[in-house]
């Protein structure tokens, strides 16, 4: 997947994953390919992100960001990722709460080792 682009938003429902990187290495202050949400009517959603990095990516920092207007400047920030590796380089996090944002990307803030990363985000 490309990096963030307002005119792009990968439309995703309930029940769904969209891989928003794809065996990519993006650099620090790079933003993923956005999800446009689509919540049943008068649903909230939850939202799940799984980090697969092809070696040890060192310390990094990644934030699950959300927003209701497909802007740059929109996106706040719900969570941060920056542990939890499993023995394949592996995490996975949760917004454990339902949430109505009509977008969301996910935002590199650092990483030691430039190794490839998968981003798969999957909501319900």
């Amino acid at each position: 997947m490309p990096a963030y682009s307002p005119s792009s938003a990968t439309a995703v429902y309930s029940g769904s994953t969209a891989i928003v990187w794809n065996a990519e290495i993006p650099v620090a202050g790079t933003a993923s390919q956005q999800l446009s949400l689509n919540p049943p009517q008068g649903k909230d959603l939850q939202a799940s992100v799984e980090l697969s990095f092809a070696a040890d990516p060192g310390a990094f920092s990644i934030d699950i960001q959300d927003a209701d207007t497909d802007t740059a400047g929109s996106y706040v920030t719900k969570g941060t990722v920056n542990g939890g590796l499993n023995s394949n380089f592996t995490t996975r996090a949760e917004i454990g709460f339902p949430f109505c944002a009509k977008f969301m990307r996910l935002l590199l803030n650092s990483r030691t080792n430039s190794v490839a990363l998968t981003a798969k985000v999957s909501v319900g």
